[in-house]
């Protein structure tokens, strides 16, 4: 695997990089989660191995951005995602910058990263991340519910798969779907009568 160097200015966080996404100039982009009030480290490179730290891409808000993720929606415009005590996301313009010494740019269409309460889920929900199936014509989030259970060996669990569309009637906003699928994991139903739960159960 290619070896990505942390900026010089970065001290207060480097991790999760993103998919990377080839741009109409046949450059190769990245994007890595960086402390230092940056929010988003953005790199490029023409082939995939050799990697160049380009510059700032987006931030807003305060706090270190985990898990960023960058992707488009069918309206034209993109989401850009950050992981900060929730997944916030903010649907924007999103422009390349033809210098590979230059990082590109996103500008959001309405509320940015960190307003709105603009959260994929309010539950426990972290650290999400999107895939693109083609097969279907959607994207698919999967995210990690941060959660422990006493006197177990584990914490944490992935969440069931939703889709993430643009918003019809609004297209600076989302719409997320548990995916179809899921309903194929039902079989009988069961039913039961007069039951009482105990406080604290």
């Amino acid at each position: 695997n290619p070896i990505i160097n942390v900026p010089k200015e970065i001290t207060g966080g480097f991790r999760d990089p993103t998919t990377a996404w080839k741009g109409s100039d046949g450059v190769w982009r990245l994007l890595v989660g960086c402390g230092n009030n940056v929010g988003t480290c953005q790199y490029k490179s023409k082939d995939f191995l050799a990697w160049t730290y380009v510059g700032q891409f987006h931030y807003h808000g305060t706090g270190m951005w985990e898990c960023p993720d960058f992707y488009p929606l069918e309206s034209g415009k993109y989401v850009l995602k950050a992981s900060d005590s929730g997944d916030w996301w903010a649907v924007g313009e999103y422009k390349e910058n033809a210098d590979p010494s230059k990082p590109d740019s996103f500008v959001p269409s309405a509320a940015d990263v960190h307003d709105n309460d603009q959260k994929y889920d309010f539950g426990t929900f972290y650290a999400s991340k999107t895939f693109r199936d083609p097969k279907g014509n959607r994207h698919i989030l999967f995210g990690w519910a941060n959660y422990h259970c006493d006197d177990t060996n584990w914490a944490g669990i992935q969440t069931f798969p939703r889709t993430v569309a643009s918003d019809p009637e609004d297209d600076t906003r989302i719409v997320t779907n548990p995916i179809v699928e899921i309903e194929k994991l039902r079989n009988t139903t069961v039913q039961e009568a007069n039951v009482t739960v105990a406080p604290g159960a």
